[in-house]
């Protein structure tokens, strides 16, 4: 599912407690991402019809969403000299992503020290320390970043682990949005109308107590001054 948002005005955010640190700084869950989903990304991706198995197509298809989230962000970062900010950065893999296709400095907002530490080590081999930031254990509900200060904020399925703190990011993406800015997004989320009973094997594999929806994101960003632009469901 992807959003573009678009930033009319500003709104402040507070920090909340979410369940993303300790899932993504365990042993299995540190592993299994960095062995066995690729390396570079932690999203779900955008998988074809009947793909196969293995490593190769997790990796195909983190690269086929982080495409179409460029193809989104374009917009806002083409032309050089902007800067975005990935909110639930993971290994950096996104990040890099927009520098080499925007030519943008990346600021990248995660939690997870075990996946900063990597980040880092990455940056520093390819000689990006200055186009991409990890600026330590942050949380997006408060990256610490000035406000109006960033013209692209991207998240990829990183929101639905904030739990009741989601309003609370969306919010901070339009805090950190020069007006006019975009914030584009896929999450994992539940239909408008469901019943909550049927997702509670997956709440509880995932620690959740519910995940968001579409019409509450777009409530949540009028809330905090933006309006929908583009929604997309995959």
């Amino acid at each position: 599912l992807f959003y573009l948002l678009h930033k009319m005005s500003g709104a402040a955010a507070a920090a909340s407690e979410g369940t993303g640190t300790y899932y993504y700084d365990t042993d299995d869950a540190y592993n299994f991402y960095l062995e066995l989903w690729g390396g570079e990304h932690c999203h779900v991706g955008i998988y074809d019809p009947e793909p196969e198995a293995n490593p190769e197509t997790c990796m195909k298809a983190s690269d086929v969403a982080l495409e179409k989230l460029m193809e989104l962000c374009t917009p806002a970062l083409q032309g050089g000299g902007k800067r975005a900010m990935d909110m639930g950065a993971a290994y950096g893999g996104c990040a890099r992503g927009l520098h080499k296709k925007f030519d943008c400095k990346v600021v990248c907002i995660e939690l997870s020290k075990k996946e900063n530490d990597v980040n880092i080590k990455r940056n520093k081999e390819l000689g990006l320390e200055e186009a991409i930031i990890v600026p330590g254990e942050l949380s997006f509900d408060d990256t610490k970043e000035p406000s109006d200060s960033i013209d692209c904020c991207v998240s990829e399925d990183s929101i639905l682990h904030a739990g009741s703190g989601r309003a609370k990011v969306v919010a901070e993406a339009a805090r950190v949005l020069k007006k006019g800015g975009l914030f584009v997004f896929s999450d994992i989320m539940q239909r408008d109308a469901v019943d909550p009973a049927a997702l509670s094997r997956v709440y509880a594999r995932l620690g959740l107590e519910d995940m968001g929806s579409p019409a509450k994101y777009v409530e949540w960003a009028a809330q905090a001054g933006m309006r929908l632009k583009r929604y997309e469901d995959f």
